[in-house]
């Protein structure tokens, strides 16, 4: 499988002045969140919304010459990076970088379309079917697509105009290769990757791993088995060392030593998974079993609309007073839902309470403000610590010595199998476990 961060290509020998358009036109294979051309570097990175899509392009490109302005391409694999959960929604509701525009009439020319879409970010070309009276326009991103699509029938000027998505005209699909090999010479079942290991080089796009991971994640599932926790663990040690996709919600079952975590985004979970499964996951000096949920994949139209709201777990208060105190804000937002964490910042005059649920979040921020204590406070959202980059968790010489129940302190290969101190080994897959599943864990009954 892909990693699903390694979404960006870089471009490298680019020809001075060569257009977006030029550079677009040799580009095939998925739907492209944004591409950026850096002039004085004689280089573009290309961002596709699918790490599948990117990989197929790169493959490709690299098996052929692509010659642009007398100039030969060269391709190889960018920084990676997840996709922006509020994209990810909008391109779920069939959101592209290109705005269609329909009843047009001869007033509606490529210069009026370029003045009036620029507003919203660069415009890579446009395309105007005079005949069929509509207009495509191709702009550099998703996103200046979605401000587009969003504002524009707003404007009197569009009021009788039809603002839509079209087609990304580079989402023509590429034939795979089954024997295709990437960059350093690994099959697409090649090892797995060490995120901490990685050596790129931002403008050459050198990098000194493969993009490809196992452990699949076929179905897109964004919700993510965790067992053996300690009896003492809490929901604040288990969301500290969770990175790399904020949360819809964390379900822990203390009672049975399991919990589920549902990410936003599928792919913020795969790459946590691989990464739990390649390092281990260590928590109270335990090793903890990490395995699939049961199939959780579209987000539903609430935590949809939350999240193109810029929602998170997390609410934070501004402008705070002495009145404001852990034990208040415990007892006067557990009315919305769990509380994970309570942070207070007095010399910033600052506080944020994070939840168990994004929903929880979005009642509390809604229903606080009805609330007199509050009402002077600025409420709204922080960030969800989440998703932070995952960060290295064991380092050579690491002074907190482990037991046989823990993880060794410089990681460890995918194929590496932890004690759990009664003889059994963690590598089982819990695909399709959910809260309430008992069919193979005999402590998975219903409550």
């Amino acid at each position: 499988m892909i990693n699903p961060s390694f979404r960006t290509i870089y471009v490298g020998n680019l020809a001075p002045e060569t257009t977006y358009e030029e550079l677009l036109n040799h580009v095939r294979g998925g739907i492209i969140d944004n591409v950026k051309i850096i002039e004085d570097k004689n280089c573009a990175f290309i961002t596709f919304v699918e790490a599948t899509a990117a990989a197929a392009f790169q493959q490709d490109a690299n098996s052929r010459r692509i010659i642009v302005k007398d100039n030969e391409l060269k391709f190889n694999w960018g920084k990676p990076s997840q996709i922006s959960p509020n994209i990810l929604v909008a391109v779920n509701n069939q959101a592209t970088r290109t705005v269609y525009i329909g009843n047009t009439d001869e007033t509606v020319t490529e210069s009026f379309l370029q003045e009036e879409l620029s507003k919203f970010g660069i415009v890579e070309s446009i395309k105007i079917l005079q005949e069929k009276h509509i207009a495509f326009v191709y702009m550099t991103s998703v996103s200046s697509a979605i401000k587009a699509v969003q504002t524009l029938p707003n404007d009197a000027k569009w009021a009788n105009r039809r603002v839509n998505y079209g087609k990304d005209r580079c989402a023509v699909p590429i034939k795979p290769n089954p024997n295709m090999m990437y960059g350093n010479g690994y099959s697409q079942y090649g090892n797995p990757m060490n995120y901490q290991s990685m050596g790129f080089d931002m403008f050459n796009g050198q990098n000194s791993v493969s993009p490809v991971m196992i452990n699949s994640n076929p179905s897109n599932n964004r919700t993510i088995f965790l067992g053996s926790l300690h009896p003492e663990t809490t929901t604040k040690e288990i969301c500290d060392v969770i990175r790399g996709g904020i949360l819809q919600d964390i379900k822990y079952k203390q009672d049975k030593g399991i919990a589920f975590v549902t990410f936003i985004d599928p792919n913020a979970a795969t790459a946590f998974f691989n990464r739990a499964q390649s390092e281990g996951l260590v928590i109270k000096k335990r090793v903890v079993k990490v395995g699939w949920g049961k199939l959780s994949t579209q987000l539903n139209q609430q935590v949809a609309k939350a999240v193109q709201n810029k929602a998170s777990r997390n609410v934070y208060l501004g402008s705070i007073n002495d009145t404001i105190t852990e034990e208040k804000l415990k007892q006067d937002f557990s009315e919305y839902g769990e509380v994970e964490l309570i942070n207070i910042i007095p010399d910033k005059s600052i506080a944020f309470v994070n939840f168990t649920d994004i929903l929880s979040a979005v009642k509390a921020v809604e229903g606080i403000q009805n609330n007199e204590d509050y009402k002077t406070f600025k409420v709204g959202y922080g960030k969800d610590r989440c998703g932070n980059p995952p960060r290295e968790r064991y380092k050579k010489n690491d002074n907190n010595k482990m037991n046989n129940n823990e993880a060794p302190t410089n990681g460890s290969s995918s194929n590496q199998q932890f004690s759990n101190g009664d003889g059994s080994m963690n590598n089982q897959n819990y695909e399709g476990y959910d809260d309430n599943s008992s069919s193979n864990l005999q402590d998975l009954s219903n409550e």
